[in-house]
């Protein structure tokens, strides 16, 4: 059994009252980093040489990561942060919009213009914490994604017109069935035929970045008939017409003015070959 005492870091005297162990040795643990001085222990009333001091060195400090981001993108997109690797370190980030992470290489989803900015990231090894290194971010605004609009389903003969709405000041492309393109918001197509029915697409672009929205147009044959009139066979009978030109087996509506300024509704499918009588 031994007694002692040593002066610690704040310069207060700490007795010491132990056993050594088997190896004629005393482990006074839980220290802080720092100089501790007149070390001396007792034994049997005869005290021990002093050692002056004795410093207690703590780690150093790991170097800061390198700190990198996946480069300038639009609104919607998805920010990448990257810190370089720390054998042992655990990671702190911090940056606009309130953003915090503790993962090396943190992944920000659908991002918006308030994540611009500067992300700071340390790393601490053995509870030792770097200086901080920073990468900048600059996310631009995307357009809104196009509202889009058409008169279909329209008529061969008539005009196609579409329209759309997004962010001020967006420029437009269009693209659609035939070649067709067109750079302005609301474009229309005169004249429509068959083969300008299809799917019509829009970009829209502000700046370096981009949105874009589809809208499906239908055109529908305009019908060219001719009628045929079957007189009445008999005085006082009736008669009929058919018309022709007619798609097969095809609901048609329309209408005619009978012999006494009426008129008189159609609603009839057509026959196999194309007519209703």
């Amino acid at each position: 059994l031994y007694t002692g005492s040593y002066v610690n870091t704040l310069g207060a005297t700490i007795g010491i009252n132990t056993t050594s162990n088997a190896s004629g040795t005393i482990i006074i643990s839980g220290l802080v980093a720092g100089t501790y001085s007149d070390i001396k222990v007792i034994l049997a009333g005869c005290p021990s040489n002093i050692i002056a001091s004795v410093s207690l060195i703590p780690p150093s400090a790991p170097a800061p990561p390198a700190a990198s981001n996946s480069g300038t993108t639009c609104s919607g997109n998805t920010l990448n942060l990257f810190a370089s690797p720390v054998a042992g370190g655990t990671y702190n980030w911090s940056g606009p919009n309130s953003f915090s992470s503790a993962i090396q290489n943190p992944v920000i989803s659908n991002v918006t213009v308030a994540a611009s900015g500067t992300y700071t990231v340390t790393v601490t090894v053995a509870g030792c914490t770097s200086g901080p290194a920073s990468t900048t971010v600059l996310i631009n605004q995307s357009p809104s994604v196009p509202v889009i609009t058409s008169n279909s389903p329209v008529c061969t003969g008539n005009t196609i017109t579409l329209n759309t709405t997004s962010t001020a000041n967006a420029s437009f492309a269009w693209a659609g069935p035939g070649g067709f393109t067109n750079a302005t918001a609301n474009p229309s197509i005169p004249n429509a035929q068959i083969s300008n029915g299809g799917t019509y697409t829009v970009i829209a672009t502000l700046g370096t970045c981009t949105s874009q929205q589809s809208v499906t147009v239908i055109v529908n044959p305009t019908p060219v008939i001719n009628v045929t009139a079957q007189n009445p066979s008999t005085c006082g009978g009736t008669g009929s017409f058919t018309i022709t030109g007619l798609n097969p087996n095809t609901l048609y509506t329309g209408s005619y003015v009978n012999a006494t300024s009426v008129t008189i509704g159609i609603n009839a499918t057509s026959g196999a070959s194309g007519t209703i009588i």
